[in-house]
């Protein structure tokens, strides 16, 4: 019998979903909601830097707890999640288009 490893046990077939959100306005908090997955990534399609958090009413103002997602990069998360919102804004006086890919 072949045994793989590092494969779940479930038995169903995981699928990527692909969103976009388009932040338009600077210091505008936007949010997305994500349904139940096994994993995350971010990204903006432009060079430029985005906040992040993961609760309400903390990106516009950079208010603490969030994040800085810096220029070019994107943020992936590995793991089994209930469903989550993310929360962006930016500062670069242009509209950013979000890309948000999970594997559920």
């Amino acid at each position: 019998m072949l045994q793989l490893t590092g494969f779940s046990q479930d038995s169903r077939l995981l699928r990527p979903v692909a969103q976009v959100l388009v932040l338009t306005a600077d210091d505008t908090e936007y949010s997305v909601e994500l349904d139940a997955n096994y994993g995350f990534e971010f990204k903006a399609r432009a060079d430029v830097p985005v906040r992040f958090a993961f609760e309400a009413d903390k990106v516009a103002a950079s208010v603490e707890p969030y994040l800085t997602l810096p220029a070019g990069w994107s943020h992936y998360q590995e793991g089994q999640f209930a469903g989550l919102t993310l929360y962006f804004a930016h500062t670069v006086g242009a509209p950013v288009t979000m890309e948000i890919n999970t594997l559920e």
